[in-house]
């Protein structure tokens, strides 16, 4: 397998050592969009501007316009004087009025070399980085046991909040770059791991981590437990799944806050989510909390699972109180009153 060379370009705009001297927001930007630029060019009414802006750091500008954590408003020094600016939504702006005006920048054309690298699994890493590779000239094919590429966020993230034409169009972006996506293609059955390092010049895992983990307690095994991944997946594929009328949701993440929107939407039962940490405690994003609270899904918090009750079906969930989440060195360490 032959070594890639060092790229000492940046894909991305070069990022100055001293924090002081960018805006906030920029530095808490992951990969450090130039935000006030593309805010001040959607303002002056140039949308294709302000998305090309955009794609200078980000692959994925219309998925992230619409399910960003944007920790950059946490940090958007309006939020001192009122609310801070809402530069997710301007994201989205700046895409969905580009294609509104036809104006949608094509891709690039880049300059390929004869290095090639494979990419195993199509998810938001895998795209990443294909799309940059793309732009440092080292073409790349993508294998994808799915039958369609975007990995969790076309299998995990709901339509109502990601619709699967919006990632198909960030999708066609790259792939109109040259990079080739082979879908129903299983790395281990139905190529090797060894075949694609003899034919590419290096190998990209990217898979993710897209299996859950049942709880080990008793009961686990019941009929009618389900784990969140699965049960989002069948939800997106348009697959039956059997709920009853009342409905548990064991977790306080943001996982755990899409099972119990899309069980409430396919139910319209009860549905109550369980969570270990206190309210403040919640690792799901505050505002999937409060859309959870609006739509009727009850929270209790400060409550583990002991086991999960029933005779052959799922029937109940036992709960013991928990009394911290966290040591004192901040790590995940649970303790519960057995009382």
């Amino acid at each position: 397998m032959a070594d890639i060379p060092t790229i000492t370009r940046s894909v991305s705009r070069p990022v100055s050592g001293d924090e002081a001297l960018r805006p906030p927001c920029e530095v808490a930007c992951p990969i450090h969009t130039d935000v006030q630029r593309y805010v001040q060019l959607v303002a002056e009414g140039k949308p294709a501007a302000a998305l090309a802006v955009v794609r200078e750091t980000n692959p994925l500008p219309q998925v992230i316009g619409r399910i960003c954590a944007h920790p950059c408003e946490d940090s958007c020094r309006r939020g001192q004087v009122d609310e801070p600016v809402a530069i997710c939504n301007l994201k989205r702006a700046a895409s969905d009025g580009a294609a509104a005006a036809g104006e949608v920048p094509p891709p690039p054309e880049p300059q390929y070399g004869d290095k090639r690298v494979a990419v195993i699994g199509s998810g938001p890493s895998g795209l990443a980085a294909a799309h940059d590779l793309a732009l440092m000239g080292i073409r790349s094919v993508i294998f994808e046991k799915q039958p369609e590429p975007g990995g969790f966020l076309r299998t995990g993230i709901l339509e109502y909040r990601l619709p699967k034409e919006i990632l198909d169009q960030d999708i066609a972006y790259i792939t109109g770059m040259g990079v080739e996506i082979k879908t129903g293609v299983s790395v281990g059955s139905d190529v090797t791991l060894p075949q694609l390092r003899e034919e590419f010049d290096a190998v990209l895992i990217a898979v993710g981590l897209s299996r859950s983990r049942p709880l080990p307690i008793p009961g686990a095994d019941l009929e009618g437990v389900l784990l969140a991944v699965p049960f989002l997946e069948d939800v997106n594929a348009g697959r039956e799944v059997k709920l009853g009328e009342e409905i548990i949701v064991i977790g306080g993440g943001n996982v755990a806050i899409d099972v119990a929107r899309s069980a409430r939407r396919l139910s319209g039962g009860k549905v109550t989510m369980v969570c270990l940490e206190a309210d403040h405690e919640m690792p799901a994003h505050p505002w999937e909390i409060e859309d959870a609270v609006s739509e009727g899904i009850e929270i209790i918090c400060s409550q583990g699972p002991n086991r999960i009750v029933g005779d052959g079906r799922v029937e109940g969930l036992e709960m013991k109180k928990c009394e911290s989440v966290f040591d004192e060195q901040g790590r995940f360490a649970p303790t519960f009153c057995e009382t």
